[in-house]
């Protein structure tokens, strides 16, 4: 039985499988027992059925053991084996060895249940995860996720700050941010080059705004698409939408909106409120 907050105990899982930790997949494993118990009960709280993504050593995955159902997608084949090995014995497991970004959700979790999304993320791909789990969000009612510091503080920015940006009002506008704990490198091994943070979103049971989505986000990633500009000049300049200067002005003056402001002073509701006045 090996300890998974232990160094000496990982190193000899790995030494015994013959393995190494891969940079280029992002594997920095997790050491701290004080994280790894946050986060079990932050998921255990939030539901009985589970996704993880990047299981890793399984450090999480073996905490997991009052979940009805975890599901565990793992594109590495050499942690597969180490799953294997760590996880003996749950029944509760289906470990899937494929590329979370590129498995079909609809063919590994049940569509009658709402999942939990968990996982200690590769910070280079953490946004498309993130974004992924959101664009499939009626499977899921929460997600609670390591990730890079810098990305928590731009999800949970507010309009005005320097890290509020198209992030911030993509994951806010599907549910609300919290901050579960803060990570230092060297809860890690090896340890990895930043700092970390456990956020959970608990998402919400309906929409925000009664707005066409697309057209929605389209708005929101022309204003961030270029910062320097007015809002006017960003919305009428941009590969995201097809409209002439003087139209986005007749959009923003319905909307109430300065049209002189930069994008990323806009709330969540002003994007809905020029949302509005376009499909009107």
């Amino acid at each position: 039985m090996y300890n998974l907050t232990s160094i000496s105990d990982v190193r000899k899982l790995l030494e015994t499988l013959g393995l190494k930790p891969k940079h280029g997949l992002g594997q920095n494993f997790l050491i701290d027992n004080n994280v790894v118990l946050n986060i079990v009960r932050t998921v255990l709280e939030s539901g009985s059925y589970a996704l993880e993504i990047g299981p890793g050593l399984g450090v999480l995955t073996s905490g997991m053991a009052g979940l009805e159902q975890i599901v565990a997608v793992e594109c590495d084949q050499d942690m597969v084996k180490c799953l294997k090995v760590t996880c003996a014995g749950m029944d509760n497991i289906s470990i899937i060895n494929e590329d979370f970004l590129k498995v079909d959700l609809t063919k590994i979790l049940n569509i009658d249940k709402k999942y939990v999304a968990y996982g200690n993320l590769p910070y280079y791909i953490t946004t498309p995860i993130i974004i992924k789990i959101l664009e499939n969000k009626e499977y899921f009612n929460s997600i609670v996720m390591m990730v890079q510091k810098e990305v928590g503080d731009r999800m949970k920015a507010s309009p005005g700050g320097k890290n509020y940006g198209a992030l911030s009002v993509f994951v806010q506008y599907y549910g609300k941010v919290e901050t579960v704990c803060s990570v230092s490198k060297n809860c890690f091994y090896p340890p990895p080059s930043v700092s970390s943070v456990v956020v959970k979103i608990s998402l919400y049971d309906k929409p925000l705004f009664d707005v066409n989505e697309e057209l929605y986000f389209n708005i929101v990633r022309a204003a961030f698409g270029k910062r320097r500009k007015t809002i006017l000049n960003a919305l009428s300049n941009s590969e995201f939408l097809d409209f002439s200067k003087d139209q986005v002005e007749s959009f923003l003056k319905k909307a109430g909106i300065d049209m002189n402001v930069r994008g990323e002073t806009l709330t969540l509701e002003d994007f809905a409120k020029i949302t509005k006045c376009i499909t009107i």
